[in-house]
């Protein structure tokens, strides 16, 4: 036998596990022996080494190097699992106790799978509708330095009627299970067969614990954690027949129809009872089945609708911390998946540019039948590079105004079917030109009456990213008189403040005012006309839209830490950066991709190792759009 106690090795503390109170303690499996026929009290031995990764652990009998084996099973001459002792006449003490070497992992040294074992049933075969359906899970790792395991053989029955027992031997593991107090189980109706190349589109929502994708899965009617769950109840952990620390659920199917289901197993980090250090990484692999098992249960896959061997593939998705299987559950029948709109060509904008006259628009070309189709007009800078939505211009048609003059015009065009919007922009109009002024009749005496317009500079300043400096001057000197700061609407310029104008030289005056909030949009300085001078107005200043960065910060293990959040409005496929504060400003540490959360938003998330203390955000660079956000800060300690 090996020692009761020795020093830590490798990456694991190895101690015996005598008892463990903490919250969250799960049941253990229960086994009935060979004889007698009632089943036992005495919850199963560990024979398979395990790793306790999260700081919680199963309950299991017994000590490690102590092993009480005292009736054997004259068949087979096994010591099996589950067998009252004689000598306890309550029948609640077990004749044959043994358990294999455990482990609790280093407090912040994550605990990274490296194999998911998904239970054969579901691999093998499809599934019979209204039948119990078991789920079970393992978590292996490899071990660079071996661990002790009891061999176990089965003594008699299949399945799950088979009993296990040992001979007493121990061997030299490479291997061993991990348990995580973190696990959830999800089970979702897929809305489309599991082979439809559009389920990629999914999303995982952490938060819910469950996929999301209109049209391509339905909500959970299983989401529960280990910490929820009990033996017998709900999703739980248990010590099974062969001795390994698995998870396992019984799915009844009683009520449900024909369809391909999604079952997750992920590693949740808001589990109420730990701190997750267990993760799946792009090396975790799916763990093979001996060919001799797999074709045995292909076999036996007549019992399945189907009758072929049509079981399910697991996936790994080290993003998300998860893996899943997608399996048929009766003989389902369902219609392709049909994505939101596609355009193949785009709105084209009849009419000529010129103040005073309507442009027109076609709605463009779409695949994937379109049902409906909106329009929203925007003015664009001479360029059509810095657009801005027209207020209440929705309509397939526009008419031209004299706020648009100097500038280009072009219109987004949106089809949606059931399954979402899709909007596109036509192509930008050539520089709408304004309507030839008619003559005065007396040009001279109206030239003489008044100066020429006098001269006005605009200029702006962000002092954080919903506060802003305006500020510039007007020549000749106006002391005293106010100046207006427009914004361009459909109907013309309208006013958001307004500041005194003050001596700046013998030439100019100045003004400077901090506005907050300001909206995205097209803005001018203006200064009415007097009996001298006429009303003059500054070249316009376009102000980007803001983009607003949400942040979030979990502690996952020391000097491991995990950030997520969203994006509004989407910036799908740019790259969020994630800054550290420094003395002399901003450095940035690491970049992470934004991928769709919503029609509205973007979302990332990334888990960074030994990140140092200090102040963190995440930073999005501006576009010809969007000026440059930032979120708000966190703090690492």
């Amino acid at each position: 036998m090996r020692p009761t106690k020795r020093p830590p090795r490798a990456a694991w503390r190895l101690t015996p596990l005598l008892t463990l109170a903490a919250a969250g303690i799960l049941g253990m499996g229960i086994l009935a022996p060979a004889a007698p026929a009632a089943e036992s009290t005495i919850p199963n031995n560990l024979s398979f080494p395990a790793i306790w990764s999260d700081g919680v652990a199963l309950t299991v009998p017994g000590t490690f190097g102590s092993a009480k084996l005292t009736v054997q099973d004259p068949a087979t001459g096994l010591y099996l699992q589950g067998v009252a002792d004689p000598a306890d006449p309550t029948g609640a003490t077990s004749a044959n106790i043994w358990q294999a070497e455990n482990a609790m992992a280093i407090p912040g040294t994550p605990v990274d799978v490296s194999q998911i074992d998904w239970g054969d049933n579901l691999e093998a075969k499809s599934l019979s509708l209204g039948k119990p359906v078991r789920v079970e899970t393992t978590l292996l790792k490899d071990l660079s330095t071996t661990m002790k395991g009891y061999t176990m053989k089965s003594a008699s029955g299949t399945k799950n009627t088979e009993v296990f027992g040992t001979d007493g031997t121990t061997y030299d593991s490479t291997q061993a299970t991990v348990y995580s107090a973190c696990a959830r189980l999800t089970i979702q109706r897929l809305e489309v067969s599991r082979n439809d190349p559009y389920l990629s589109l999914m999303t995982w929502d952490a938060n819910k614990g469950e996929w999301i994708g209109k049209k391509l899965v339905a909500s959970a009617i299983v989401n529960s954690g280990v910490w929820s769950g009990g033996e017998g109840s709900g999703y739980s952990a248990e010590i099974n027949g062969s001795g390994k620390a698995i998870y396992g659920y019984n799915w009844t199917t009683s009520n449900l129809a024909a369809g391909d289901y999604r079952i997750t197993f992920s590693l949740d980090p808001n589990c109420p009872t730990a701190a997750l250090n267990t993760f799946i990484t792009p090396d975790t692999s799916v763990y093979v089945t001996p060919t001799e098992e797999t074709a045995a249960l292909v076999a036996q896959a007549g019992s399945g609708s189907g009758g072929s061997a049509t079981g399910g593939v697991p996936k790994i998705d080290a993003v998300n911390n998860l893996s899943y299987i997608d399996v048929e559950l009766g003989s389902p029948a369902y219609e392709p998946y049909v994505p939101a709109p596609a355009n193949t060509t785009l709105p084209v904008i009849s009419g000529s540019p010129v103040e005073g006259q309507t442009l027109s628009t076609t709605a463009g070309s779409w695949d994937n039948n379109p049902t409906s189709y909106s329009y929203q007009w925007q003015v664009c800078d001479s360029t059509g590079a810095i657009c801005g939505n027209v207020n209440d211009a929705t309509a397939a048609g526009y008419k031209l105004g004299a706020a648009d003059v100097g500038h280009t015009v072009r219109v987004l065009v949106t089809a949606t079917n059931d399954t979402g919007p899709t909007t596109v922009a036509s192509a930008p109009t050539a520089v709408v030109t304004a309507l030839p002024s008619p003559p005065t009749t007396n040009p001279q005496q109206d030239q003489g009456a008044r100066k020429l317009a006098s001269q006005i500079r605009l200029q702006m300043q962000w002092l954080t990213q919903t506060r802003a400096r305006v500020f510039g001057w007007v020549q000749p000197r106006h002391d005293g008189r106010r100046l207006m700061i427009q914004q361009r609407t459909r109907t013309g310029w309208r006013t958001v403040a307004s500041v005194r104008l003050t001596k700046q030289t013998q030439q100019r005056s100045q003004f400077t005012l901090t506005l907050n909030n300001l909206a995205a949009g097209v803005y001018r300085a203006y200064l009415g006309g007097d009996t001298v001078y006429a009303e003059s107005a500054s070249s316009h200043m376009t102000i980007r839209a803001l983009v607003r960065l949400t942040t979030r910060l979990q502690v996952l293990a020391q000097h491991r830490v995990r950030l997520s959040g969203t994006v509004t409005p989407r910036h799908d496929g740019q790259r969020a950066m994630i800054q550290m504060r420094t003395r002399s400003g901003w450095r940035t540490v690491a970049r992470v991709q934004l991928r769709t959360a919503t029609q509205q938003r973007s979302q990332y998330a990334i888990t960074l190792a030994r990140l140092k203390r200090g102040t963190y955000r995440v930073y999005l660079n501006g576009d010809p759009a969007h000026r440059p956000s930032a979120s708000a800060s966190v703090t690492v300690r």
